[in-house]
């Protein structure tokens, strides 16, 4: 009895392989037999994927995130003086930035541009910001200060700051092509040389969420909590 059974499932296996191969063979089609079901799969159809979301999704401060300030924009030439205007992390820390709903603080309701300035490295959150590390100094591996600039996921479209940081979005997403679909987008190397931009600028923000970690992109990491997030203005330089 049991040499039967063996025998009448070696010969549904077979017939099942049978049935495969002709079936790979003429329709790229996959048979599959399992628990007792009789399955097919195509290879041959592509297989839809969703679109990234350009949506900010998070919820710390999201306002504050994706909004910015009217003010005149103060011009830097390095990260260093504009780090040297700003109030200290610790000060920050317990200031009104600490709370998860706050607006912009008075510290923060600031507009900066920094001229000159190199990308290090860029990661896509899951909020849908893109993180960039800015340095001053073109040299990768070598000790300088370095800061935080966020390419901000989109607020609603009834938002007065829609149209400005779709544009910034878009403009990034252009010069940086396919790899902003991955989480590392880009970090510079001795053969990748950082990304130069004639300048960079947007309202000031104080990540108290993160305070004292010190975000990073690879080997490159922050020294202050302190961001201009969102961007409201990028323009990339000419790459050599």
């Amino acid at each position: 009895m049991r040499r039967e059974k063996r025998n009448s499932s070696l010969r549904i296996l077979l017939v099942i392989a049978a049935i495969s191969v002709l079936l790979f063979q003429r329709f790229h089609v996959y048979a599959f037999f399992h628990n007792g079901i009789f399955s097919f799969r195509n290879d041959t159809v592509p297989q839809t994927q969703e679109p990234l979301s350009d949506i900010f999704l998070g919820k710390i401060r999201a306002t504050a995130k994706t909004s910015f300030s009217s003010v005149t924009a103060d011009t830097f030439s390095t990260i260093d003086d504009l780090r040297a205007t700003l109030a200290s992390d610790e000060y920050m820390h317990v200031s009104d930035a600490q709370h998860n709903d706050s607006p912009r603080t008075p510290e923060e309701n600031r507009n900066v541009v920094i001229k000159d300035v190199y990308v290090f490295g860029i990661k896509r959150e899951d909020d849908n910001d893109y993180h960039l590390i800015l340095g001053s100094k073109p040299e990768t591996y070598v000790f300088q200060n370095y800061m935080t600039a966020e390419i901000s996921g989109l607020p609603s479209t009834s938002s007065s700051s829609y149209t400005t940081l779709k544009t910034v979005r878009d403009i990034f997403k252009t010069q940086m092509g396919v790899a902003v679909s991955k989480e590392l987008v880009y970090y510079a190397t001795f053969k990748n040389p950082p990304i130069h931009l004639t300048y960079i600028g947007g309202s000031l923000f104080f990540d108290n969420h993160h305070y004292g970690q010190h975000s990073r992109v690879e080997e490159y990491q922050v020294c202050s909590s302190w961001e201009i997030h969102p961007v409201t203005t990028i323009t990339f330089a000419k790459q050599q």
